[in-house]
């Protein structure tokens, strides 16, 4: 399937893992993530890094696949939450969120709900001690991710 942020493209292949198995493996052990491909995890609220090869972006969405929280270059053998009202993930290579976002500023996008102009990733962020960071301010956080069969 594929994936759209605001009408535009956003990833042009997207897997599903839908059974415990499929969730729990993950990309564990894959050598990579090719860019515009996704992994999306459906009931799935956190997630690990375990055994891992690469960093990903982590996208968790609520139950209408709105996002709700985004963890930059996540690294392998970390453990992060999505947080309140988190109900699935989707994994994207490192990088694709701020390359997207940065996309949308090019563009001066306007929010369909709001009218307002969609901001990108605020300067400030969020660490951890695990080195892991989550931007709340993102300009991606309560955009509609939408999912669309191929054909």
């Amino acid at each position: 399937m594929l994936a759209q942020i605001e009408n535009r493209a956003f990833l042009t292949q997207v897997r599903t893992a839908d059974t415990f198995l499929q969730s729990f493996l993950g990309l564990m052990g894959k050598p990579r993530l090719p860019a515009g491909e996704g992994l999306l995890i459906k009931n799935c609220s956190s997630i690990h890094m375990f055994f891992m090869r690469f960093a990903i972006d982590a996208i968790f969405l609520d139950a209408d696949d709105r996002i709700v929280k985004i963890y930059h270059g996540l690294r392998p053998w970390r453990i992060v939450f999505g947080g309140k009202g988190a109900r699935h993930v989707l994994e994207v290579p490192a990088g694709t969120c701020k390359g997207f976002v940065a996309r949308l500023e090019k563009t001066e996008t306007k929010d369909l709900h709001t009218g307002l102009p969609i901001r990108g990733a605020s300067s400030e962020s969020s660490s951890t001690d695990h080195g892991v960071r989550s931007i709340p301010n993102e300009g991606m956080i309560g955009l509609h991710l939408r999912f669309i069969p191929k054909k």
